[in-house]
């Protein structure tokens, strides 16, 4: 995992030749996108024309609507988050054009079931390292701005109160970001081994980066002038969104192929050698 360079320059060549399918779906994800954004201010037009009942428009037709979209939305979005991750992984790999057949073929033998469940324990886990890591110097920041908004505490005092919190939210987003690549491995490891379960995949994931996971986020790291270039500029989310996936799943094969404790896993990767 020394050659880092040679990751990133794999990637970037594979997704040059990728531009027309990533801009593409990123039309698509836009598009998407608006419509759900603007999907309350279509339904408060549609009575005006139609002259819909008033108990389309009450907080109970509100509160129904939000539990069916949650209840379509979250088997959707735990089917394309594994596509996503799978394709990335596949496109790495294949040496031939890649058809998104092959993809959802793999995807489908784990089950509809394995893959729901899967995504709703990830979200889970980072809700709940959320809550441990994230929320208390949230809590701890907004305790400090109060007290120095009422004037109680000096200048002196107020300043520590700042530098603290702002030390202690970024080592608690470091240690967050960090945690979270224990689970990097998640989905390419369940299109590997049909018989494990989501609980088990998630701690052959975190077996394998053990000792990684700092390794991991640096590497990310990396990316960060990609990111905040598609923040600043939009449009060019659509080469550098796909080139840090690409990357990292360029990154997982390199790991996977060559760490020793794969010899004695439970999980074989001879296909990767």
């Amino acid at each position: 995992m020394n050659d880092k360079s040679r990751i990133r320059d794999k990637a970037k060549q594979i997704n040059s030749t990728e531009k027309i399918k990533t801009l593409t779906l990123l039309f698509v994800c836009i598009s998407v996108f608006l419509l759900l954004s603007n999907l309350r201010l279509i339904i408060s037009i549609i009575p005006t024309y139609f002259n819909i009942p008033d108990v389309f428009s009450s907080k109970y037709f509100t509160l129904s609507l939000s539990c069916v979209t949650l209840l379509i939305s979250v088997p959707l979005l735990a089917r394309l988050k594994t596509l996503r991750e799978v394709w990335f992984i596949f496109k790495i790999k294949s040496q031939s054009k890649l058809k998104f057949k092959t993809v959802r073929s793999a995807v489908e033998k784990s089950g509809f079931r394995k893959y729901l469940m899967l995504y709703i324990k990830l979200w889970l886990l980072n809700f709940l390292w959320t809550a441990i890591l994230l929320v208390p110097s949230a809590i701890l920041l907004m305790f400090c701005i109060s007290e120095i908004q009422q004037a109680t505490v000096t200048m002196q005092t107020a300043s520590i109160m700042i530098f603290g919190n702002i030390v202690l939210a970024a080592i608690a987003i470091v240690a967050y970001a960090c945690v979270r690549q224990r689970y990097a491995l998640c989905y390419w490891i369940m299109i590997q081994r049909y018989d494990l379960s989501p609980k088990q995949i998630i701690n052959e994931s975190s077996r394998l980066m053990d000792k990684r996971c700092v390794d991991l986020f640096l590497f990310k790291l990396k990316f960060f002038a990609w990111i905040l270039l598609a923040i600043v500029v939009f449009p060019t989310i659509a080469y550098s969104y796909p080139y840090y996936k690409e990357s990292c799943a360029v990154y997982a094969l390199d790991l996977l192929s060559t760490r020793k404790k794969c010899e004695d896993a439970t999980i074989t990767f001879e296909c990767l050698r």
